[in-house]
Formats: structure tokens, C-alpha cells, sequence
């Protein structure tokens, strides 16, 4: 399919047609140009004359004919000539927003051309012309109507740059001129909004002017007016700016920052990516903002009334975009490769209608500019001049549709044609058609002395078939005084083909209800009294509706009494309540039983009386609940059976005093502990870690330590109840050693001391020979040297009794080898084949030369030579490694004297 194609079908199934007549020409870019028809059509012209990277403006006639268009610098009249004095304008090419067209009110021959320059440059060769905010005056009449610059560059500020947008004032007829910039010629950030007001006297050169807290670092990028004129948006290059306006003081407030960074976050003002291209929707519900990072360019959609709700709805390569709402309520979007290579084509956002979460269609390269190139600026308009649009929804066969038409001025006059044969002069008919189908419905409307032509495509649906087969609600009196609550909903179970109802509303009358006045505000609990006839709007899910009617009477209906229904309580440890779970299917049957109600009866369970009325917290089938009262509804096919209350009832659970712990003696004839159960209890079981019952005694003695259980079992109101409970038996923690420490200084005392931690007080005996102490810590005497093994137990034997093995060797301070047999050699003590495994004993001088090795047990030591050499008096050093029969290694190091006499 070619583009063209492609273009006329996506322009022919457009739902919405609405002409402001002087947005129909577009001229822009490197020659290229737009025409809008009457249908809204753009069509590609080939006839421009203007050359501009950036910014321009263009106007038509009320009635569509060109006038004249501008890059801001120089103008062309409606035959592409210069208009006389139309050159040497105060703007550059180089401005995003250069100029803008404002027609003077009630005034058809005067234009204000405003103009935007950035530089003290000359736009072309003359006078210098300082950068500032101007405005030129265009008299059409002039030159047989191809009209003539009749005052020119006039400045307005001198502070203004860049950004320029329009929109109509509150009264519909003059129009505000906004620009933005610096608030004192040495500022070097920019916070401060223009506001210009013109009416039918001409320019008020007086700005009102309004702050932003927050600085822009630069002026670059676009402002545009939202349609309504109730917004403000400006972009600029690292962050967008959204505000309130007042359209009638001219006044901005409630500044807010957008968030345009890719990621979810909000990204500082410092890193956020560039923007440049802004717009909103027609109907000012929604905007659109380019954020540039990183070489790719994504479009977001906001909604106004939740901007951090955004949508990605393109993204792109282009170097920028730059957007622009036109008539037929399209945003047209620039396609620049660079921003000194333009686009051949236009792509389209097509924004949704007025639904939260919607998102918006974008058209890549939708309009071919049969070779003509766009840049990176579109023509500048009055935003208003897109507001126009008829407001309806789509109707139904039999319903009343109402038009309604949303502008910026008061409207004089209006002629509707509905599409179906039918007209109306009403501004705001409201229309009932009587087939079903698409119809077009159109209107002009007549604003400041000047037509309007709209039209919208309208889809009439047919109202589906709601017929009420039982037309009465019989609600149960509960207590006989013909004053009751009805759930009016309830109907809809009554309803054929209730699965397509989309909503119910209810009214006392009939005249209520086909003005839609007056509808009952609780229709889920509507107090009434008597028979009384409600009518009802039954609506589809096309919002399609038929109006019926049924009744709502009384009637008090004895059920009978219920016998209260009783429960065990659930035991919880979390928990102080007292609560037990009831089987209400069980209980419709015992009451279907007990009083001897018809098999087709429905009955149902309620917290109190009034839901028990109009049907609503119905209580699940299986109920969780402290003592209390329910009621239950007897329902039969042709009305209430009756509503009567009951007791539900918790059975406390059965007693258990047991502690979550106990502890016994590792020798459980020691001091044994016996559990005795609440007397108050039927029958016992206790049971092991594994689950298995151990006795089912009321008392239980604990001889094993382990995870054990109590089940207990008691009848209450004729049900039986238990109760459970978990405790763990222990054995006391054994004593552990501190410290064990051999001390061999004394080689005529030998010392081992014994420091433990534990509860009790104990017996400490060295090889399990004789007990002493009763302490935790104890020191044997004169032990000899080898392995011994160190015992502990507690005076009470009840804590599992301890050991550990320690050995005494004794290394020599030093030896006297003189050959008298007394301190000869220089060995180690305590070391004897029966105790130990094997030995290695190095001794070296302070240099490390080794001097003599003991490997064996039955060496008597070294007796202080070396290959028969007598080593002499000195310090030397040893290193031993020692395994004893329990494969234990004793690891020493040390040194000793050698001394001769």
C-alpha cells in the first residue's frame, strides 16, 4: 500500500471534524505547506516560498483563504510575494517559535504579526535591531486585499526569547500573547512570564508578569497554551515545566516539573535528557513531551490530572520533534534527521478520547510533503482556535443523546444537523433517534461574529431486552411494624439477560426516572413502608438503557425458633479470644428438619437483622465466630419466609496447666518429676516425639527426655472438645571446662587446676580414684607426671557427669652434666612408653644448629655433648612434638641452662 493510501484511509475513518477556519494553511519548514479542507484533509501544497530551519507562523480567512505566512523575518502575501513593507522584521530564523498571528478583535482588516529575536544581529542587511519581544501591524485591506506592514517592530520587552504561544482570553474575544524570560537585563536564568492582553483597542504594552520559583539555566525550546487556556507547558531543553493559567488575569501559579527521564525515577535537574517538542490534546486532557537521551528520542504521554502516570508511546532516532496540534485534532510531528536535514514526511499522534489509562496512536511518516522538507518547526497558532468540538457519547435507539459544543467564546447561535434527517437551532439539543447505525452529526456554531463548522461521527446502539418476570420484592418484616429495608438490586435476579447489565438506577416515579432526577441515593438499603412501585434505568454495556418498574411490599412471616448451634473453641496462642468455627451448611439442614420447611425454600445467614434485609455481608459456609447472634433468611419463590435469629455458641477449650518446658536428671530415678492433667477433662492421651500415645492416665511421669504432647477431650453441650498442647523434656546442661592447667614448676610439686562452668556445685577427682570440692574449680597437688584424665560431677547427680584428659610432663630449667649422677642430663619428665605414642625432642644453640635429637622413650636425656665434644655453658633451646596413646600432639617450645661447675 503506498503512503497515500495509507493517508487517505487513516483521514477518512477520522471520528471528529471540527473547523476553525484560519489554522487551514500550514506553511513551514523548506517549502513545504498544508492545506485542511473543509473535512479536514491536509493536503500538501507546492507553492511556499519560505525557507526556515525553525520557527514560522501562518493565518486564513474565517472562511479558509490564505492570507499570508511568516518565518517572523520576512512575510509573503496570499500570491507568495513579499507584502509591502514586509521585510527587515524583528526575529532570526534560528528562533524554535519566531512569530505568531493575532487578529485584532472586531476588527477584520488588522493583524498583529508578534515577533521573537534572540540576537542583536540584523536579520538581513539594515538598521541593527536589538533581540526582544515586537510586534508589527498588518493592515489585510490594503494593496486590493493582499495587504501591507502599516507599523512595524515595536518592542514589547526586551527581556523575552525563544518560547511564544497564544490563547484566548476568558471572555472569548481578546487573547493573551505569553513569551517567557529573564527578569532583569543582568539575570542570567530565566524565570519570568509575559503575559500580553489584546482586545479590540489594540496591544496593552503593560505585561502581566508571573515568577517561577524554580530558574531555567536557558530560554531554549517551546511554550504552548493548553486549547482550554488553562495550562501552561514549556520545555526547555533539560527539564519541562507544566502551570496553571489564568486566562482571565493573565496570571500562572502551581509550577510543576515533569519527569522526562527514561527510567522510572525522577532524575535531578542536573542529568535529566533534553526536550524539545511539547503540545496538548484537543480537549486538554492530555500532553506530549519528546525526551531526547542518549541518541534516542521517546515521546511520553502525560495526563494532566496525574502526570507521573506517563505512557511511551514512539520512540525514534530523530534528532528532534517538534509538535503541533491541528484543526482536525491531530498532533503533526516533525521528522528531521539533523536539525539542518529536514523531513520529507509528518507523523501523527492521534490522542484518545477522554478515558483514564488510555494511550494515544502514532502514525510514522503519515503525510508525504511531495518532497518539500520539514525541519524542526511547525507553523505557530492561537491554541484556542483547536478547542471547537462537539461533546456527545455514542446513543441509543429510544435514549435521549444530548449534543453539546466545547469552545472558547460564548456562542450566538447554532444549526444541528443529527444525521438521520432531523435539525435543530438549540446550542444544546438533545436528540432521540429511533434506528440504530453510524450517523454524522454536524453543527456550526456562531462565535465573535463568526462561523464554526464541526462535526463527529455518533454511533447509535440498540437497548437490549430487560424484562422483569417476578415484578414484586416481599421483604421480611422482623418485627411486624410495616417499616422495613429493601436491597432494591435484589431485582436483578429477576431480570432475563442480567449478565449484560452494565448499571441499575432507581426512582420513585416515572417522570423521575425519564429525566434521570431525583434517583435513590441508597438503593441498597432503601427504608419504605407499605406496597410501593419503583421504577428502574436498566443500562447495557453501551450505556444503552430501558426504564421498568416493580414493587416492594412487607410481610411478617413467623419462621419458628432455631436451636442455638454450638462450636468448640479453636485454641490459638496468639490469642486471647474465644473463638469456634460453625458449619452453616450443617445448620440449613438440621433447620429445614427441625421445622419442617418445603425442600424449595433458600435460606441464608446474616450478622444482624438489617443485612439480613437487604441481603448483603452474607456469612460464608463455614463461620468464624466468638459468641453471638446471626440471623438467618428463609427465602421462597414468591417472597420472604421469614427472618429469625439464633445464638452461636463457643465451647471453651478444655483445661491444660503444662509449661511449654521441663527439665529431669539424665538419671531419671533421680528425683523424677510426674505431670498431672486438669481433673476437670474427660479422658488423656499422651503422646512421644513420634507421635505414638505413652499413657492416657490423667498423671504421666517423665522418664526420657524428648518432644512429648497432652490431648485432652471434654463433652460441653453435647459436642466433644479438645485441647492440645506441646512441651519439650530436657536434661540440665552438663558442666563444661573453663580451664584445665598443668603446672610443672615445681618439679617436686606438680599442680593441675580445674575451673569449670555450670548450675550446680561439684566433685572433682583426678583418674576416678577419690572425689573432692564442692565448687567449680579445684586444684590437685603433687601429680605425678604422664596422662591423666580429670572427672566432674555434681553434688546432686543429677547433671550428666564430664571428663577430659590432660598430661603432665615436666621440662627441665636446666642440668648440671659433671658426672656426680645428680642432674646429669637434661630430659623430660613424664614420658613413658605405656602413656604416650611417640616422641620428638630438637635442642639447638641461639644460632639454630642443632645439637642433639630424642626420639625414644628409654633415652635418658643429653648429658651436654656433641659428637664427644663438651658444649659449654650456656642458654639453649628445644622443640617438642609429643602424641600421647589418644592421639592427642603436645606441641612445646622452650629454653634451658646448661651449667657447668
Amino acid at each position: 500500500m503506498t503512503v497515500k493510501k495509507s493517508l487517505l484511509i487513516l483521514l477518512l475513518i477520522s471520528l471528529s471534524i471540527n473547523a476553525q477556519r484560519e489554522t487551514d494553511h500550514w506553511y513551514f519548514g523548506y517549502d513545504a505547506a498544508l492545506r485542511f479542507n473543509y473535512y479536514n484533509q491536509p493536503t500538501p501544497l507546492l507553492d511556499s516560498q519560505l525557507y526556515t530551519p525553525y520557527g514560522s507562523a501562518t493565518i486564513s480567512s474565517k472562511d479558509g483563504e490564505l492570507l499570508f505566512y511568516t518565518s517572523g523575518t520576512f512575510i509573503y502575501n496570499k500570491e507568495h510575494y513579499k507584502m509591502v513593507n514586509g521585510d527587515l522584521l524583528a526575529s532570526d530564523t534560528e528562533v524554535l517559535q519566531s512569530s505568531i498571528i493575532i487578529p485584532k478583535p472586531n476588527d477584520a482588516n488588522i493583524y498583529y504579526l508578534i515577533t521573537l529575536k534572540n540576537s542583536n544581529n540584523p536579520p538581513r542587511l539594515g538598521e541593527l535591531i536589538p533581540s526582544g519581544l515586537y510586534y508589527s501591524v498588518i493592515d489585510i485591506s490594503l494593496n486590493d486585499g493582499l495587504g501591507e506592514v502599516i507599523e512595524k517592530n515595536v518592542l514589547l520587552t526586551s527581556l523575552a526569547s525563544e518560547k511564544l504561544t497564544a490563547v484566548h482570553a476568558k471572555d472569548g474575544k481578546s487573547i493573551w500573547v505569553i513569551s517567557f524570560g529573564k527578569e532583569t537585563e543582568n539575570a542570567t536564568k530565566f524565570n519570568t512570564y509575559f503575559a500580553y492582553k489584546i482586545d479590540n483597542t489594540g496591544v496593552n504594552t503593560t505585561p502581566v508578569l508571573s515568577y517561577l520559583s524554580t530558574e531555567f539555566l536557558t530560554n531554549k525550546g517551546a511554550l504552548k497554551a493548553s486549547p482550554n487556556g488553562q495550562f501552561l507547558l514549556a520545555s526547555n531543553l533539560t527539564n519541562v515545566n507544566l502551570t496553571d493559567f489564568n486566562n482571565e488575569t493573565g496570571e500562572i501559579n502551581n509550577s510543576n516539573f515533569v519527569n522526562i527521564a527514561h527510567g522510572e525515577g525522577m532524575a535531578s535537574i542536573e542529568s535529566r535528557p533534553n526536550t524539545y517538542g511539547i503540545e496538548f490534546s484537543q480537549d486538554s486532557e492530555y500532553f506530549y513531551v519528546e525526551s531526547i537521551e542518549k541518541g534516542e528520542n521517546i515521546i511520553f504521554q502525560y495526563n494532566i490530572n496525574d502526570i507521573d502516570n506517563r505512557k511511551e508511546i514512539y520512540t525514534s532516532t530523530n534528532a528532534k520533534n517538534y509538535m503541533q496540534l491541528a484543526k482536525d485534532k491531530k498532533i503533526y510531528v516533525t521528522t528531521a534527521v539533523t536539525e539542518t536535514i529536514g523531513g520529507e514526511y509528518l507523523s501523527i499522534i492521534t490522542p484518545p478520547e477522554t478515558k483514564k489509562d488510555s494511550i494515544a496512536t502514532y502514525t510514522e511518516n503519515a503525510i508525504f510533503l511531495e518532497n518539500k522538507k520539514s525541519s524542526i518547526g511547525l507553523p505557530n497558532f492561537i491554541q484556542s482556535y483547536f478547542r471547537s468540538r462537539i461533546i456527545s457519547e455514542s446513543g441509543c435507539v429510544g435514549n435521549n443523546t444530548i449534543f453539546n459544543v466545547d469552545t472558547y467564546a460564548p456562542i450566538t447561535s447554532a444549526s444541528w444537523s443529527f444525521g438521520d434527517g432531523t435539525t435543530s437551532t438549540e446550542i444544546t439539543p438533545i436528540h432521540i433517534y429511533t434506528t440504530p447505525g453510524l450517523y454524522t452529526a454536524t453543527c456550526t456554531i456562531t462565535i465573535n461574529k463568526r462561523e464554526v463548522f464541526m462535526s463527529k461521527e455518533i454511533e447509535v446502539f440498540t437497548v437490549d431486552d430487560f424484562t422483569i418476570n417476578n415484578q414484586n420484592i416481599i421483604q421480611c418484616d422482623v418485627d411486624n411494624d410495616g417499616i422495613d429495608f429493601f436491597n432494591l438490586t435484589d431485582i436483578s435476579e429477576s431480570i432475563d439477560n442480567n449478565d449484560l447489565i452494565a448499571k441499575m438506577s432507581f426512582y420513585t416515579t416515572l417522570a423521575n426516572a425519564q429525566n434521570d432526577i431525583d434517583e435513590i441515593s441508597t438503593p441498597t438499603s432503601y427504608e419504605s413502608s407499605g406496597r410501593k412501585e419503583i421504577f428502574i434505568r436498566i443500562y447495557n454495556q453501551n450505556n444503552c438503557y430501558v426504564i421498568k418498574s416493580f414493587f416492594i411490599e412487607s410481610a411478617f412471616v413467623e419462621l419458628g425458633t432455631i436451636n442455638s448451634m454450638f462450636s468448640c473453641q479453636i485454641p490459638n496462642i496468639n490469642s486471647s479470644e474465644i473463638n469456634g468455627e460453625f458449619n452453616l451448611e450443617f445448620k440449613k439442614a438440621e433447620i429445614i428438619s427441625n421445622l419442617n420447611l418445603s425442600s424449595n425454600i433458600s435460606l441464608r445467614f446474616y450478622p444482624d437483622s438489617h443485612s439480613a434485609q437487604i441481603n448483603q455481608n452474607e456469612l460464608d459456609s463455614n463461620f468464624f465466630s466468638e459468641n453471638t447472634t446471626i440471623w438467618v433468611r428463609a427465602d421462597t419463590p414468591t417472597g420472604c419466609g421469614g427472618i429469625e435469629p439464633f445464638n452461636v455458641i463457643v465451647n471453651t477449650a478444655p483445661i491444660i496447666n503444662l509449661q511449654d518446658s521441663y527439665t529431669i536428671c539424665f538419671d531419671p530415678m533421680v528425683n523424677p518429676i510426674t505431670l498431672t492433667a486438669d481433673a476437670s477433662n474427660d479422658s488423656f492421651e499422651w503422646r512421644n516425639s513420634f507421635n505414638n500415645i505413652v499413657s492416657t492416665n490423667k498423671d504421666f511421669t517423665l522418664d526420657n527426655v524428648g518432644l512429648f504432647s497432652l490431648t485432652v477431650y471434654k463433652t460441653v453441650n453435647g459436642i466433644k472438645c479438645s485441647n492440645y498442647k506441646e512441651f519439650n523434656v530436657i536434661n540440665p546442661e552438663p558442666p563444661t571446662f573453663y580451664s584445665v592447667v598443668a603446672n610443672t614448676e615445681d618439679k617436686n610439686n606438680n599442680t593441675i587446676e580445674v575451673i569449670i562452668d555450670g548450675n550446680s556445685y561439684y566433685e572433682f577427682s583426678l583418674d576416678n580414684n577419690n572425689f573432692f570440692g564442692s565448687n567449680t574449680s579445684y586444684t590437685f597437688t603433687k601429680v605425678n607426671p604422664g596422662l591423666h584424665t580429670v572427672y566432674i560431677r555434681d553434688i546432686n547427680n543429677c547433671e550428666q557427669p564430664t571428663e577430659t584428659n590432660i598430661t603432665v610432663i615436666g621440662f627441665k630449667k636446666f642440668f648440671t652434666p659433671n658426672g656426680d649422677g645428680k642432674n646429669d642430663y637434661w630430659t623430660v619428665e613424664g614420658l613413658t612408653d605405656n602413656q604416650f605414642k611417640s616422641v620428638k625432642i630438637i635442642i639447638f644453640d641461639r644460632y639454630g644448629k642443632v645439637l642433639h635429637t630424642i626420639t625414644n622413650f628409654s633415652s635418658l636425656g643429653w648429658d651436654g655433648t656433641t659428637n664427644g665434644k663438651l658444649i659449654p655453658s650456656n642458654n639453649y633451646w628445644f622443640t617438642a612434638e609429643i602424641i600421647d596413646i589418644n592421639d592427642n600432639l603436645i606441641k612445646e617450645n622452650g629454653n634451658f641452662s646448661l651449667i657447668r661447675n
